[in-house]
């Protein structure tokens, strides 16, 4: 971010102050309902069985499941994921757009590459989503990219295509956030997005 331009003081204030009123410091804690902030985790370990059973690595396949996400639920991403992993294949219902991306990314796969050099080597698709949700799934939710996502657009109320300040004040703004509640940005965002999707 810091080739971008930074977002002013007022539009992270504004989006802090969102986050406040629809998560109070008094609900987001580890002894209470956790709140989604440790769904991160519960991905990576998931996704590590996925690669211990099939002898995948784990780059490879954050990586590929970041790539399949845009557009559709959790549960359909992973059974994207899994789809490839036993089969070889794409998945027919993958939509053509997210394909393209796919089809980028699959020549690099089996490598022995990290998360960041498939990243670069992939490109970045038009969903930036991508490569940060990989990034916070393969890191277990402890790195420090937000992913901004159709669900955390809801969460503030914004429209699902955001212009890149926007994108940039609520990654900053969560990010602050985060730090005042002793969380990583990514935990934090999790949270958001499960409350907005009402899984609690």
């Amino acid at each position: 971010m810091s080739r971008k331009r930074m977002p002013s003081e007022t539009q992270v204030w504004a989006v802090r102050q969102v986050i406040k009123s629809r998560l109070p410091y008094a609900d987001f804690c580890r002894e209470a309902e956790p709140l989604g902030w440790d769904w991160y985790w519960s991905a990576h370990m998931e996704l590590w069985q996925l690669c211990d059973e099939y002898g995948w690595s784990m780059p490879d396949a954050a990586a590929l499941l970041g790539i399949l996400s845009p557009r559709v639920s959790v549960d359909r991403n992973w059974k994207y994921l899994h789809h490839f992993v036993e089969h070889g294949e794409l998945h027919p219902w993958i939509i053509p757009s997210v394909r393209v991306g796919a089809n980028r990314l699959l020549p690099h796969l089996g490598m022995g590459h990290d998360l960041p050099t498939l990243e670069r080597l992939a490109g970045t698709p038009r969903q930036v989503k991508v490569w940060p949700f990989a990034s916070n799934i393969l890191n277990a939710g402890l790195d420090d990219r937000v992913t901004v996502d159709t669900w955390v657009h809801k969460f503030f109320g914004l429209p699902p295509k955001l212009k890149a300040p926007t994108r940039r004040a609520i990654q900053v703004g969560v990010s602050c956030e985060a730090v005042d509640r002793g969380f990583t940005p990514p935990q934090l965002q999790a949270a958001l997005w499960t409350v907005q999707r009402g899984r609690v």
